[in-house]
Order: structure tokens, then sequence, then C-alpha cells
């Protein structure tokens, strides 16, 4: 094996640039490894390298800068050695694009120039709540009772939108809160005082004492890693400790493992990633997530889903010009020729047609012009169109989801899903399957999902979600037709904080089997289901 030691690569003075020569030594010398001794890597954005990335779910498209530039290679292994990558500013740390058989192991990521204030409260009163900075200060300016953050660039500013509250003990989501946990943001003012204390006023309501307050600006400017159009991808002991979108961020890659990967809270922090701790995108083969552990992302642990697209106008017999619908969904590369695609009625979501790909136009980032093999006289404007040939399956196994914003994991992989020996403490739904055509324009109808074996412990503490298991419903349904196939729930232990237990909705085949249940009383909904086993000995049925 040929293998590149970092350490006798540091030749300008300037740890950026000898990142950047060593890798692009790498790539052109056909070197298998690079291994970097464990230090702590301080990354000046000013000389990183710089591609345009689409990245999905994001909604800012363009050029990026890059610490870690993996870029058409083959066959490569990275080793960070347990070091510190620390980035300041917008920037994605570490991207891997158009390449194959790549692993990524033993790295840190943090960046302590976040969209974040970290604040506990010290006294608290229906007329103002006061509270000490504990990190962030230096990363906002107050003007005109305002908060606006800087988003890595002195002449830019982000105001300040929204607001969560944890508990100061215990490092989780308040119960009963949500987004907003003060009130409108509009109605919001604040007083900064010279010794790091700030006054809020204008709450809604009067939060505890010894709390935490996150005042964060919802603005994904970059992930911490990126992987795109990629196969064979494995990434081992990653830790995530903040960054300014998603924590990963994979999409159109095929196999893809992540093993003891996770974001991590530090230095005291509360928070750690600006969005999902993992995200993929119309990715195939299997996505496996195992011995992983997420925590205090401002968003889900997990979410997988392809794009619907949105026929616009027929023009022929053969030929489709399609729309990419969402504004975090433009540029990205849905359809290419030999793909299987099916059409949908957007308000129900079920397929009608099936047809395949013999030629893709690019008009601009938004618009796609598709020839098919077959007629689509059955095809209507503003149908949806679906990829079936990038839709993985998953293995979601041994990994803990706890103490973040919203879900747990969103599912929409129409491959083989299993989600097993997990541990879940979700403000929101542990699980949540939704899809939809009309907005996000998220797809993934289910074809066999298997949850077994998890630890539910006191999820739906919070305000997102309905159920700690929910399907979400579709706005039409039609007789005999379900969005969803194959679900069984069995030998889980639900430690029940509301009664909701699972929402089905929309399903072929239900099965609950063998789960234990403790708290509360373990209620299920079943809403438009076709065949179903459930057990009877734990849980109370609503059926629909």
């Amino acid at each position: 094996m040929k293998i590149l030691d970092f350490g006798l690569e540091k030749k300008t003075g300037n740890i950026t640039l000898d990142i950047l020569y060593a890798l692009r030594k790498c790539k052109k010398e056909s070197y298998d490894k690079i291994v970097f001794p464990k230090d702590i890597y301080d990354i000046d954005t000013t000389f990183c390298e710089q591609r345009n990335l689409n990245i999905s779910n994001h909604g800012l498209n363009g050029p990026k800068r890059i610490a870690v530039l993996v870029d058409g290679m083959q066959n490569f292994e990275i080793d960070f050695n347990g070091s510190t990558l620390l980035t300041h500013g917008i920037i994605t740390p570490i991207a891997i694009i158009n390449s194959k058989n790549v692993k990524m192991s033993n790295v840190n990521l943090d960046n302590p120039q976040t969209l974040t204030m970290q604040a506990r409260i010290v006294s608290a009163d229906e007329t103002q709540i006061k509270v000490k900075i504990e990190n962030g200060t230096e990363n906002f300016v107050f003007r005109d009772g305002r908060i606006y953050a800087l988003n890595g660039k002195e002449s830019m500013f982000l105001r300040q939108n929204t607001i969560i509250e944890f508990n100061g003990k215990t490092g989780e989501i308040e119960h009963g809160t949500g987004d907003g946990v003060l009130g409108p943001a509009d109605n919001l003012s604040y007083e900064k005082l010279d010794d790091d204390y700030l006054i809020i006023r204008g709450a809604n309501r009067v939060p505890r004492v010894g709390n935490v307050l996150i005042l964060c600006t919802y603005f994904r400017a970059g992930v911490g890693i990126f992987a795109g159009d990629s196969k064979d991808l494995f990434f081992n002991n990653i830790n995530i400790h903040a960054c300014y979108g998603m924590g990963m961020l994979v999409q159109f890659c095929k196999n893809v493992t992540l093993d003891a990967v996770g974001t991590k809270r530090l230095n005291g922090r509360l928070f750690t990633a600006n969005a999902d701790a993992t995200h993929f995108v119309g990715c195939s083969g299997l996505v496996k997530v195992e011995n992983c552990e997420f925590e205090g992302q401002y968003d889900d642990a997990l979410n997988i889903h392809g794009v619907f697209l949105r026929v616009i106008e027929k023009l022929n017999d053969k030929e489709l010009l399609i729309k990419l619908m969402h504004f975090q969904a433009t540029g990205l590369p849905v359809l290419h020729k030999g793909d299987r695609v099916q059409a949908l009625e957007p308000s129900s979501l079920i397929p009608f047609t099936e047809n395949k790909v013999s030629r893709v136009e690019i008009i601009n980032d938004e618009v796609v012009r598709v020839e098919f093999e077959n007629s689509v006289a059955d095809i209507k404007v503003g149908d949806d169109l679906e990829n079936l040939d990038t839709s993985p399956d998953l293995t979601f196994r041994k990994n803990i989801v706890r103490d973040n914003r919203a879900r747990g994991i969103l599912i929409g992989a129409k491959g083989k899903v299993i989600i097993e020996e997990n541990y879940f403490h979700t403000a929101g739904a542990s699980i949540l399957f939704e899809s939809d055509g009309k907005w996000w324009f998220e797809s993934g109808g289910t074809t066999n999902v298997t949850i077994r074996n998890n630890h539910f412990d006191n999820c739906k503490h919070g305000t997102w979600g309905k159920a700690v298991i929910q399907f979400v419903g579709r706005e039409k349904v039609l007789p005999n037709k379900y969005y969803h196939q194959n679900v069984i729930v069995e030998n889980n232990k639900f430690d029940m904080y509301n009664d909701k237990a699972i929402i089905f909705d929309n399903i072929a085949s239900v099965k609950v089997l063998n789960n234990q249940v403790a708290g509360k009383n373990a209620n299920i909904d079943v809403i438009h289901c076709g065949k179903t086993d459930f057990q009877t000995d734990k849980f109370s049925y609503n059926v629909e």
C-alpha cells in the first residue's frame, strides 16, 4: 500500500495549503492512503479549495470552500488519527465527489463561529427575562433591540429567528415546548448588558430559571461532510461538534456506511449541527448507519428520501418538460438515461404508470427536458414523477438518538428498511414517515419496513409530530390502494410520555407484535390500512 505521511508534507507554512497540496499529490501519484498526525488543524477558508456544489435541502447553491476535498479518486483512505479540523465561518470542511471506494476515519469537526447563542436563564417574570450568555456572543450584533447573526462575512447579517429551550439539568428539550418558545420573533426585543447578560422582553410565557435558551438562525450555508455522485463510501469514528448546516449530506451515492459517526456536544454547548445530523437524498444500494450517537442537532438524526418532480409541459408523445419544484432541490441531477420512473397524482401519491428515461436535456437548474422510451400519453401536466432507481435499502442499527430539536429519523426509502436495537429519546416523533408532492417534494413511499428491539424512552415530549411512530396521511386516498406497503413493529419497549404510541396511515399491511409498554396508556390510530395483525394486550386501537 502506498501511504502518504502528512507530517512529512508540511511545506508551505500554511496548514490549509499543506492539506490541499497533499491531497492533490495523492490523486496525481495514486496514493492509496493519507495519514494525518493527531493534531488540531486550524483551517483558514481563504486558502481552501472551491467547487460549485448544488447541495440538497440547503437552498444555497454555488461556490463552496472545502478544506478536505476528494474529487475523482478511487480506492483511497484518509485517516485523521483523532485530529480536529477547526474551521471558522461558512465552510464545508469535507467533500467527496465523483469518487469510488473511499474510507474516512478518526476526525472531529468543530466550528466556534456558528449562528447560535446559548444563554442560561437567571431570572424571569411576565415583564422580562434575564439570561447569562454562555456561548456565541461574539457571533452576533445588537441593533435597535434586535439580534443579527454574522454569517462569516462582516458585511452580511442574518436576523435571529427562533428560540429553543433546553432543560438546564438534563440537557433535553424542555418538556411541552417547541420552536419559538418565547413567542414570535418580531414580538421580542433584546438589551445587551456590558457583562454578558441579556434582557429579553415581549415573551409570551415565563421560562424556567436555570434552563438554557438557544437563540439561532436557520441558515444552511454549508455541511460538515458532503458526499455526492460517489460509490462505496465508509465513514468511521467521526464526531461533528458544530457546523453551518447538516452534519452529513449524502446525495446520489451508492452504498454508504456510517459506523460510530455522530453529532456530539462539546465544551458545554447544548447544540451541534445547524440542521439534520445526517441526510440522504436520491441514494441507492445500501445505506447503513450503525453504532452512531446523535444529539443536540437542530433537526432530525437522519432523513432519507428521494425527489418528486413536477410535469409542467408535454412536448410530444414521448417528451416532457419537468421541473424541480422546491428551492432546496434546484440543480440536483435527479434523472439519468436508463432510470425507471413512475408517475403519481400529487394528492394521493399513488403511482399509475411506469416508464424508462432515454434522454435527459438540462434546460436550467429547475427545468429538464426528458424523453422516455414509451409513450407518455397517460401522464398529464401537474403529475409528479419519481425515480425508482434512486431509493436504497436502509439499516439503522444500534444507534442513540437523543436531546435534539424535532424528530428522530424520517424514513422515505423504498428498499428494505430495518430499524433495530436503537435508543430514542426525542422531543418529537421518534420515527416519522412523511412524503409530499406539493410542498417539500420529498419522495419515499416504503415497501418493507421492520421496526424491532428498539427502546422509545419518553419520546414525543415536545411539539414536533403527533405520535412516537407516525405515518403521515395523504390528502386523498383511493379505495384498496396504499402509499406504504408492509410494516412490522415488534419486540420494542415503549416508555410513554403521551398516550399516542403509533399512527398508522395509508398502509397495505401492518403487524404489531410482542411489544412492551410502560408509563401511560399506549394508543394506536389505524387510518386507511389494509391487512392487520395487532397485539392486543398492551395497546388500544382506534380504527378508521
